[in-house]
C-alpha cells in the first residue's frame, strides 16, 4: 500500500495535482499475488564464452550447461549457496518476429499458480505473450509478459 501511495504522490507532483487527485479516489489496489520472488535476471551477451570466462574466471561463479532455443542460446550463471542467478543469452537474430529489436532485459519470477497471475494481469489490462507453457522436461509451467517497455517478465510456477 505504501508504494501505491507513493506513486500518486509522484503522479500528483508531475500532473500538477489535478488529474491524479480525481483519480486517487477510483485508485484501488488490485490482491495481492503471494510468494512472487526473483529467480533470475538475464543480460543479453554478444559472445557466451567470454561472457562465461569473465563470470567463472573474474568472480568465481558456476557456469551450467548451455540451453539451445529456438531464437537464443543460454547459460545459467548460479552463485555460491544458491539464491537467484544470473542468465546469459545469445540472441540468433536481432529483431523479433515483428522486425523489432529484442526488448532491453529480462527477469526470470518464480511464481506460486502462473494461472492466477494470468487471470490478476488480465484483470489489469495486460495479456501474456503467449499460452502458458507446460515444461515436461524441468516440470515447470512457464508464460511470458513483456512492460511497457519490452523487458521480458518470464513467470515460472515450480512443482510442488
Amino acid at each position: 500500500m505504501n508504494v501505491l501511495r507513493l506513486a500518486i504522490a509522484v503522479a500528483t507532483l508531475a500532473s500538477g495535482g489535478a488529474v491524479a487527485a480525481a483519480q486517487t479516489a477510483d485508485l484501488k489496489p488490485p490482491p495481492a499475488v503471494s510468494q512472487v520472488k526473483l529467480m533470475m535476471v538475464t543480460f543479453v551477451v554478444s559472445d557466451l564464452d567470454r561472457a562465461s570466462a569473465f563470470y567463472a574466471r573474474g568472480l568465481g561463479l558456476t557456469i551450467g550447461p548451455r540451453i539451445e532455443h529456438p531464437t537464443v542460446i543460454e547459460v545459467s550463471v548460479a552463485f555460491p549457496g544458491g539464491g537467484p542467478g544470473i542468465n546469459l543469452v545469445r540472441q540468433k537474430a536481432t529483431t523479433n518476429a515483428a522486425g523489432q529489436p529484442h526488448g532491453p532485459g529480462r527477469a526470470i519470477l518464480a511464481v506460486p499458480d502462473v494461472s492466477a497471475l494470468k487471470a490478476r494481469l488480465e484483470g489489469a489490462g495486460y495479456s501474456l505473450r503467449g499460452p502458458i507453457m507446460d515444461v515436461a522436461q524441468f516440470h515447470v509451467r512457464v508464460a511470458h509478459v513483456e512492460d511497457p517497455d519490452g523487458n521480458d517478465l518470464e513467470l515460472v510456477q515450480l512443482p510442488g
